[in-house]
């Protein structure tokens, strides 16, 4: 039987969530962000690995809930601040994925979230400049054509 960590084919860095779950020597999504903080802290593990395993902990437990809701799906993208940081998001997929001893190319919670953060990264504020809305008004209707368009996604 392989480990989590053995299915990481591309990434080191996804693998960090792992290690920081066997160092804490409980279920990775009960362990605490601040405790996989402080692991990182202690090992010294660059930054990235860090912000990638509080990331893991503090979302990981509520991707099944995301997924069901559009709403709570683009509060998960942006908590995993994916619609900015690629390479983060993708690490925490495989970290998603390997923890379910798949790959995130076959694992489906990986697959609809990145077909999210896809559809939610194609709404855009030039979307709405000939609405006349500016500011904080511009602000929720980009949101509201995200939830849009994951729902469209999801099937929601």
């Amino acid at each position: 039987m392989t480990s989590g960590i053995d299915r990481l084919q591309h990434s080191r860095r996804a693998a960090h969530p792992l290690l920081a779950h066997a160092a804490g020597r409980s279920l990775l999504s009960e362990l605490p962000p601040e405790r996989a903080i402080d692991c990182s802290t202690r090992i010294k593990a660059p930054n990235h690995y860090r912000d990638l395993a509080d990331r893991v902990c503090t979302w990981r437990p509520r991707t099944k809930a995301a997924l069901a809701d559009p709403t709570g799906c683009l509060e998960l993208l942006r908590g995993l601040d994916a619609l900015r940081r690629d390479a983060l998001f993708q690490d925490f997929l495989e970290a998603l994925a390997a923890l379910e001893g798949t790959t995130a190319n076959v694992h489906s919670s990986c697959q609809q979230l990145r077909s999210a953060c896809i559809a939610a990264q194609s709404v855009k504020a030039s979307d709405y400049a000939d609405t006349g809305l500016t500011g904080p008004g511009l602000g929720d209707a980009i949101r509201v054509g995200q939830i849009s368009a994951i729902g469209a996604v999801l099937g929601r």
